[in-house]
């Protein structure tokens, strides 16, 4: 069976146009987009890091072993040993143990696609685009939609037989409280479970005689050792009792998000005896590694925005591929340029109420940074058009 495809398209310089200009919607769209997604990051990022800067100052260290009223709806940091009152139960399988968490993991033998690309300009303006199908047999965990191949003809994925799902015990607590579902997936590290005699036996006489039980996974297949399409592999993993830290509001005997004055809310969980101090810290920390990774993700989306508002021009050159090579980087600058600048100016005005000489700050830094880009940039585009004029 040939598992390898090569398809050339090519497409007219007209047809590239009109594109083009329809594109000039959606960048418009993905620069609105972008600012959206910058602005509620900077808002987000404020009020998360006042709640916990509230919280740290008004959080009570209490005591695991008994509820006490009087902290009602009070935040509260509690550490202790976890418990639970039985063992959880697979509703599928007969799995269980004595554990916060039971995670069923599926992994199932299918086809995968890949692909890849190389396009070039002719002169004219028209494109032609050479593309590779390939695919290969895998063990995934994420489903492969076969009927989205470009290829499916052979390459056929059937359904997952088993789905992979996760079960909390119904009775978990750190001392005296109740653990909700929420703060137990925090909990802890997974780890593997081992299958006992009477488990796989169990798991033998459910799953017949197409299934292959080892200590550790069960084998939904006929020969383990030569896979097949549609075969999976099924094991468990477990995250056990242990020590825990949770920082919430107390509401009866148990833990719900604490609302700030700012609006924002507050659980946190750690493992092992962590003080309050280290757990509002980290709180902080992650705030601000989220806030950079979505500025990038909003800067990113605004410079693609401008460049497909730009695209326009640079297939107008793209009659003579090498000027249009030339028009390509300098639109890609300016969208760079204008990318950073508006990206800038939008988390600068989202600061400007909360930290006027952060938002000073950011658009001093803004503009060195447009001002050094620019220079660069016409540097390159001299020597290109230099290195154009040679040839």
């Amino acid at each position: 069976m040939n598992d390898r495809f090569t398809e050339t398209t090519q497409t007219g310089w007209f047809s590239r146009l009109g594109s083009a200009f329809g594109g000039v919607v959606v960048g418009l769209i993905a620069v609105i987009v972008g600012c959206a997604l910058l602005g509620w990051n900077e808002h987000r990022a404020v009020q998360t890091e006042r709640a916990l800067n509230q919280g740290a100052g008004v959080v009570r260290n209490i005591g695991a072993d008994a509820v006490d009223p009087a902290n009602e709806g009070a935040l509260v940091h509690v550490s202790g040993t976890t418990t639970v009152g039985g063992p959880v139960t697979d509703s599928s399988w007969p799995v269980s143990a004595t554990a916060l968490r039971l995670i069923r993991n599926v992994e199932m033998y299918q086809w995968r696609e890949t692909s890849r690309s190389e396009t070039r300009t002719r002169l004219g303006g028209g494109e032609e685009t050479v593309t590779t199908y390939e695919y290969d047999r895998v063990w995934s965990d994420t489903p492969q939609d076969s009927s989205s191949f470009r290829h499916p003809s052979g390459h056929e994925n059937p359904p997952f037989p088993v789905e992979p799902q996760a079960f909390t015990a119904d009775d978990a607590r750190l001392g005296a409280f109740w653990l909700s579902d929420e703060i137990i997936e925090q909990a802890g590290t997974a780890e593997a479970l081992t299958f006992d005699e009477p488990t796989r036996a169990a798991l033998e006489a459910q799953a017949g005689d197409r299934a292959t039980v080892s200590a550790t996974e069960i084998y939904l297949g006929t020969n383990p050792s030569s896979p097949q399409i549609g075969d999976a592999r099924v094991s468990y993993q477990v995250v056990r009792p242990g020590e825990l830290s949770v920082v919430g509001a107390q509401s009866g005997d148990g833990f719900i998000p604490y609302r700030a004055d700012s609006g924002g809310q507050i659980l946190l969980v750690a493992d092992g005896r962590v003080p309050a101090a280290d757990m509002f810290q980290t709180a902080q920390d992650n705030n601000r590694m989220l806030l950079w990774a979505l500025r990038a993700g909003g800067l990113l989306v605004i410079i693609i925005g401008f460049n497909m508002i730009f695209q326009p021009l640079k297939v107008l050159a793209d009659v003579l591929p090498p000027v249009g090579a030339i028009v390509g980087m300098g639109t890609g600058l300016i969208s760079l340029l204008l990318g950073l600048l508006l990206g800038g100016v939008v988390i600068a005005v989202a600061w400007f109420a909360v930290r006027p000489l952060l938002s000073v700050g950011i658009l001093t830094g803004v503009a060195l940074l447009v001002a050094f880009l620019w220079r660069t940039g016409r540097l390159r585009l001299k020597r290109k058009r230099e290195a154009a004029a040679a040839a």
